[in-house]
């Protein structure tokens, strides 16, 4: 079995999640982020899994042009979608209808956010700012679960 995970992560909070990911999955597992590399081709994989994080309620734009590139392709194999983002679970439901192709949201196996993070050091002066003022706070927050990463990992092997 051979795995696929493809996300964009900018400043580390998805990237922590698809290293717990990678550590859980079944099979020879692959982490790719749309930050640094390209997307392979996806048809050397029997599963894959799809995440971004969340800006201004939007995936990354390399994420969302994958997903509704190829997302004839993405539908052949067993897949799931996952976000990073500070938005609670229930509110958060919305913005995968808002971001991915309908076709990928109803089929996949597992859906979940996992939870994010806030960490000013890795931000440049302006998203500093901006996400102090959003947050009220000028601490980093982790807020990744990884309890919610085992349900979505035990849901898509399911």
């Amino acid at each position: 079995m051979k795995n696929l995970i493809v996300y964009y992560s900018k400043y580390g909070a998805a990237e922590k999640c698809v290293e717990i990911m990678t550590a859980a999955l079944k099979g020879e597992t692959i982490g790719i982020n749309l930050r640094d590399d390209k997307a392979p081709e996806l048809d050397g994989f029997d599963r894959i899994i799809i995440g971004s994080n969340i800006h201004a309620g939007r995936i990354n734009r390399k994420v969302r042009t994958l997903c509704f590139n190829s997302a004839d392709a993405i539908r052949e194999k067993e897949f799931a979608l996952f976000l990073c983002c500070l938005t609670p679970e229930e509110e958060a439901q919305d913005l995968f209808r808002k971001n991915f192709p309908p076709l990928l949201v109803d089929k996949a196996k597992a859906r979940a956010v996992l939870g994010g993070a806030l960490t000013f050091e890795k931000m440049n002066s302006v998203e500093r700012f901006i996400l102090k003022k959003i947050a009220g706070s000028d601490q980093n927050i982790d807020k990744i679960d990884p309890r919610q990463i085992e349900r979505f990992i035990g849901e898509f092997e399911a």
